[in-house]
């Protein structure tokens, strides 16, 4: 973060956009294995050494005590992915991309992916949407700073 943040610093027009699954605090012991779709965490990490992605939560606020130490950078917020993504606008876009295809099964698959990037259950609020500018850039979407402060 602190190289991300020095990036971000020393660039006439930064902005950063963080999106991960995590929290605003840290965590023990949070790192896992995924293979297939499927999670291991302890030991069955080390029997598929090799074999899965490892992961593991975000601590934002440990992002967000980083990005402070940089006196030209604004901490925009962090909201849930499922907000940010209704906030702008997903749900048109899917349905205009429904309406593309007469084909009932493309449709249903984009509904599914709609829902899996949105739904509380799924994506929608495991992952956070972490927003970084420097202080004197207008954020790239004019709603931004707006929105990640409420």
């Amino acid at each position: 973060m602190y190289e991300i943040c020095y990036l971000l610093s020393s660039t006439k027009n930064a902005h950063s956009l963080i999106i991960d699954y995590g929290e605003e605090h840290s965590f023990s012991d949070s790192i896992r294995g995924i293979k297939n779709q499927k999670l291991f965490k302890g030991n069955d990490i080390l029997n598929y050494s090799g074999q899965c992605d490892l992961s593991c939560y975000v601590n934002f606020k440990a992002l967000i005590k980083v990005a402070h130490d940089f006196s030209n950078l604004k901490v925009g917020g962090i909201v849930p992915q499922g907000w940010f993504l209704e906030y702008l606008q997903i749900a048109n876009r899917v349905k205009m991309l429904q309406e593309t295809t007469t084909d009932m099964k493309k449709k249903k698959i984009l509904e599914r992916q709609y829902k899996k990037l949105v739904d509380e259950k799924e994506m929608g609020t495991n992952f956070k949407v972490f927003y970084l500018h420097k202080i004197n850039n207008k954020p790239v979407y004019p709603f931004l700073d707006e929105i990640l402060n409420q």
